[in-house]
């Protein structure tokens, strides 16, 4: 509850409405503790304002798990330090309380080694997330984070902390789950309630990727090269979140659907199977069209084969149900026909598969040399350590870009002596790539410009249109004021885009030079003026982006201020002098993620945790299938639902990266703990 309450409080964007939410939540969860299974997958894809808040090490997501585990920890604590298990008071309490008061079954004498195996999962990641921590000295990590805070890129120390939260957080789950294992009633219960909230999450992402085609590329606009992103914006960089997240997501669709006794039920899901397939197919990743559709096709095949399991005889003997699903199948199968036959972008895509696997074959031997000594094939490099490491291997390897939060105090207050107020100023420090001029230009400091912008350029593009004759003198123009200073001769670029995360529609884009003049603070004003961002006509809201990038190679240049006003004079701009650090500030890459991705689950594990990780994982995960595929007949619906979504996500694993994504990580392995405890009282039951 510490935790939690001080993260809300250090919201960059509401500190108070942050906190406010975090205990009306905790206050809700101490006398409804069974919600959590519902609203933890519920919330876990859209509770991410990143480009708002600038946080890249932690998310609001963090704050929903840290005030499940303050109310259902307190709330153990509170029932066994008052009422003892099996006391008057207890029985009396129980009468009271949604949830009885109770601790659950006891783990099997076989499940001793299990717990160990599983322990020393989250220990030796701890080990390798203090070795990633402290790769460059304790003090340096220690100095980084009190300079910079939360707003740290994915080189800085606690890119360790990062990944490692997601298995920690798994853990902390799991006497929490174990609580609502306690006899088949409640399994039953607990497992509709996460299926409930996987459903639901899934319906928020596919709402915000019918929003975004809509807005950006069209619905049916299959040509343009757009992959749909939603609002897993951990893909700032590139990356498989969405398509780690649909994998797993899916199969508690077809549960949902096979779950369904009355039409008027089964009616809404099957929509929801048709729009979830068009955001499978948006996302023009093959390595998920082949992670969603092939455990589906087991979980089609173990119906077939064993006529047990998501209560198959009762509800196919039901005329409507065999003649809904024939036109349920029949309708998935023109979908993806119309994406396929449609549009050129998913042909080309698997044109040039042969050439993309043999780019990634070397990127995974590159990312194998980090492996420099027995230690690190032993325990790995450090967690979080690959996008640094990586990226100092060369010319082809580095990163097209950083961005940094920088304070220092101005040479004309250094020697007041007690200052009344903090007088160090906040900017930022952009830079482009290392050497590399392909890849200039190509990261970008970024603000989102939405309500405000939008409204104002569908006006103005209007107003354009309505002149008669037409084009009468040029377009008014936006004003952009920046105050920077460069070490050398500096290529800057402005973007001003209709953009959502990582495509761009309509830009302007201006490019100027930037002097060196050393330590000197330079005032540079330029005027944005073009046809080029009118904004079409949309049925939906959409919005801009300001983005400013390095183009050239070697260069850095320093920010104090940043601002755009429309040409009626309105500061369109938040946090224009950083003072608030980076709150509405994000960074992002374009078409090129090779430093921040080695895109193979398995040597994702390797390169960061060593073969110890990697033994450690395949060990845990190899009990869950076991158990899972041993689970009983009766209990068959809820373990290959299970199976189905932890296979997907390590069939992915083989082409993506899946643990570099928090919220996805924490839900993969979420749902392996839940397997193995699932699976084991439902045998010792």
């Amino acid at each position: 509850m510490a935790s939690g309450a001080g993260l809300a409080w250090a919201h960059p964007l509401s500190p108070a409405g942050a906190l406010s939410v975090f205990y009306a939540t905790l206050v809700l969860l101490a006398f409804k503790p069974r919600w959590w299974l519902f609203l933890v997958p519920a919330a876990l894809p859209v509770l991410n304002f990143f480009p708002w808040s600038g946080w890249l090490m932690v998310e609001e997501f963090d704050l929903l798990l840290l005030c499940v585990f303050a109310a259902g920890y307190g709330r153990m604590a509170w029932q066994g330090v008052v009422a003892p298990v099996g006391s008057p008071l207890a029985k009396a309490a129980a009468l009271d309380s949604p949830l009885p008061d109770r601790r659950g079954p006891r783990w099997p004498a076989a499940s001793i080694a299990l717990i160990a195996l599983i322990a020393l999962l989250g220990l030796f990641s701890m080990a390798s997330a203090v070795r990633g921590f402290s790769a460059g000295g304790i003090d340096q990590a220690l100095a980084q984070i009190q300079q910079l805070g939360l707003f740290q890129d994915y080189s800085g120390p606690l890119n360790s902390l990062r990944l490692f939260k997601s298995l920690a957080f798994a853990l902390l789950c799991m006497p929490l789950l174990q609580r609502e294992l306690s006899d088949s009633a409640s399994r039953a219960q607990a497992f509709n309630l996460l299926g409930a909230g996987v459903l639901s999450g899934l319906a928020l992402v596919v709402a915000v990727v019918l929003w975004e085609r809509l807005a950006y590329p069209g619905l049916f606009n299959f040509s343009t090269r757009y992959r749909t992103t939603a609002m897993f914006w951990e893909m700032h960089v590139g990356g498989a979140a969405i398509d780690a997240y649909l994998t797993m997501a899916a199969p508690f669709l077809v549960w949902a659907l096979a779950q369904s006794r009355k039409l008027r039920h089964w009616l809404p899901l099957a929509l929801l199977a048709l729009l979830t397939c068009y955001a499978v197919l948006t996302t023009f990743s093959r390595g998920v069209y082949l992670a969603v559709v092939l455990p589906l096709a087991l979980l089609a095949l173990g119906r077939w084969m064993q006529k047990t399991g998501l209560d198959w005889r009762r509800p196919l003997g039901q005329v409507w149900r065999r003649r809904a699903t024939g036109w349920l199948v029949t309708l998935l199968v023109a979908e993806i026909l119309v994406v396929a036959l449609g549009g050129r972008f998913l042909g080309e895509r698997l044109a040039q598969s042969e050439d993309d696997l043999n780019d990634r074959l070397q990127h995974w031997r590159r990312g194998i040399s980090l492996l420099e000594t027995p230690a690190d094939w032993l325990l790995g490099i450090g967690l979080g350590r690959f996008p640094a490491k990586y990226a100092g291997l060369g010319e082809d390897t580095e990163f097209s870009g950083q961005l940094e939060l920088m304070r220092e105090t101005p040479p004309s207050l250094e020697f007041r002596a007690v200052p009344p107020i903090n007088l160090e100023q906040s900017f930022v420090r952009l830079s482009g790539p290392v050497s590399n001029p392909a890849i200039g230009g190509l990261y970008m400091l970024n603000q989102r410009l939405d309500a405000p912008i939008a409204q104002w350029l569908k006006q103005a593009g209007q107003a354009r249109k309505a002149q008669k004759p037409p084009n009468l003198g040029p377009a008014p123009a936006f004003s952009l004021t920046l105050q920077a200073r460069a070490s050398q001769d500096t290529l800057v670029r402005v973007r001003f885009c209709e953009k959502h995360l990582l495509y761009e529609g309509e830009c302007l884009v201006r490019q100027f030079n930037l002097r060196g003049a050393q330590a000197n603070w330079q005032a540079v004003v330029v005027p944005l003026r073009g046809a080029g961002l009118e904004m079409e006509e949309s049925p939906v809201a959409k919005g801009a982006v300001l983005s400013v990038s390095v183009v050239s190679p070697g260069a850095t240049i320093d920010i104090r201020h940043l601002q755009v006003a429309d040409p009626g004079g309105r500061l369109l701009v938040a946090n224009p002098n950083f003072t608030q650090g980076l709150a509405h500030w994000f960074p992002s890459a374009s078409s090129y993620y090779l430093p921040w991705h080695v895109d193979n689950l398995y040597l994702e594990l390797l390169i960061e945790r060593g073969l110890t990780g990697l033994g450690l994982f395949l060990l845990v995960a190899g009990v869950a299938f076991r158990r899972l595929v041993l689970a009983p007949a009766e209990t068959r619906a809820r373990s290959s639902i299970l199976l189905a979504s932890i296979s997907g996500a390590l069939l992915l694993g083989l082409v993506s990266s899946v643990l570099d994504a928090p919220r996805v990580a924490f839900l993969l392995f979420f749902l392996i703990f839940s397997g193995i405890q699932l699976a084991s009282v439902e045998r010792h039951a």
